[in-house]
């Protein structure tokens, strides 16, 4: 078996090589006779067989090594110093002409408060965008943002697309949900499922849940149990049938996810101190369930005007129920004006009627030319002298 000599690396420097040099091998008594020094000269007269038979190192595999720590194994190690030089030769100049795009090396981008930045470099950014998420109306939440960016582009949000389909809403309104509830991306699907499961174990149509999650996707990230409770709090409170919530919870999804208590706060103004009663309320909460969610104050303010200034009974309200969801500012310039114009009839079984409806709606051009039968001018300038 060969022996494996060790070199003292310090001495070992191609250009120093002479034939008086004297390696520093570490050998054994033994071994010393068979040891040979050559010099450059004799070593290129020695055939690459003879060498390897004989185990001597030949000139082209001793090379400088400035690091003592490093290990090399003059026997199998091989530098090539001509190709070497051709290979770094080879290397592009500073000054060449780059054909190639290049355009995505720089800085690493730090730490930011929108998208922008990286909108340019982010895949799931650009699919967000495809699909009409509005992200400038998510950036001031971290939490949003957070869900969003923490999506796997290609395991997880086809899932979530996926499950959008299947739910019969439109591609048109994901990014549309998304933006309202971005969180919605980090819900178990299993979950959600499990949730529309429940509607239409109630007998919710298909449509009926598309437009439930259109319209508020919040429904999905509530518990089942609490749900249930929701619709149960407004089946007892205003004696709905089970078509009745049903029709609710599709026309007015917010309502049913909606403050409690300020909910609770609005059906004790309208009984208490509205004056309506029961079945009135069911029939306002049924016609008009965003009156629900309306500012207490406000809505009890327009009653005020509506009832004692516009002489207006309960049931002219209950037929125009819209006026209670008209500012206070907008209904009383309209009807002053018409009252300056001798125009005010708001009962529908005397001449000249006018419809609340009309009132409430439109624009002030279109009041003035449909309802009031006057010019735009005229309608400014008694504003200015109020």
């Amino acid at each position: 078996m060969r022996k494996k000599y060790k070199f003292n690396t310090d001495q070992l420097h191609r250009e120093d090589i002479h034939p008086d040099n004297k390696l520093d091998w570490q050998l054994d008594d033994n071994d010393k006779n068979i040891l040979k020094i050559l010099s450059p000269n004799d070593i290129k007269n020695i055939s690459s067989d003879f060498a390897e038979q004989n185990n001597i190192v030949s000139d082209d595999k001793i090379t400088a090594i400035s690091n003592k720590n490093l290990k090399y194994d003059l026997q199998n190690d091989e530098f090539d110093y001509d190709k070497f030089i051709n290979n770094f030769n080879q290397l592009p100049s500073p000054l060449d002409q780059c054909n190639e795009d290049i355009s995505y090396l720089g800085p690493g981008l730090s730490p930011t408060f929108n998208f922008a930045a990286y909108a340019d470099r982010s895949e799931l950014i650009q699919t967000y965008v495809k699909l009409g998420v509005e992200l400038y109306k998510l950036e001031n939440n971290q939490d949003h943002m957070r869900a969003l960016l923490t999506v796997d582009l290609k395991k997880e949000l086809p899932k979530y697309l996926q499950f959008f389909h299947d739910s019969g809403i439109a591609a048109d309104d994901f990014g549309k949900i998304i933006t309202m509830c971005p969180i919605i991306l980090k819900e178990d699907i299993v979950d959600m499922e499990t949730r529309l499961r429940y509607l239409r174990a109630h007998k919710f149509t298909q449509p009926s849940i598309a437009r439930i999650i259109t319209k508020n996707p919040t429904w999905l990230t509530w518990a089942t149990k609490h749900i249930d409770e929701r619709l149960g709090h407004f089946q007892n409170e205003f004696k709905l049938s089970g078509s009745e919530i049903r029709f609710l919870a599709t026309k007015q999804p917010k309502i049913i996810t909606y403050n409690m208590k300020h909910i609770n706060e609005n059906t004790f103004a309208f009984i208490e101190e509205m004056g309506f009663g029961a079945n009135e309320a069911k029939i306002i909460l049924l016609t008009k369930p965003r009156i629900w969610m309306q500012n207490r104050a406000k809505t009890l303010k327009t009653f005020e005007y509506v009832h004692r200034s516009m002489n207006l009974s309960h049931d002219i309200m209950l037929s125009n129920i819209e006026v209670l969801s008209c500012r206070v500012n907008r209904l009383k310039n309209r009807h002053e004006f018409l009252l300056e114009l001798n125009k005010v009839q708001y009962d529908p079984k005397s001449p000249g009627y006018i419809s609340l409806k009309a009132i409430v709606n439109g624009s002030d051009e279109e009041f003035c030319k449909d309802v009031a039968k006057s010019s735009i001018e005229t309608y400014n300038q008694f504003l200015k002298t109020r």
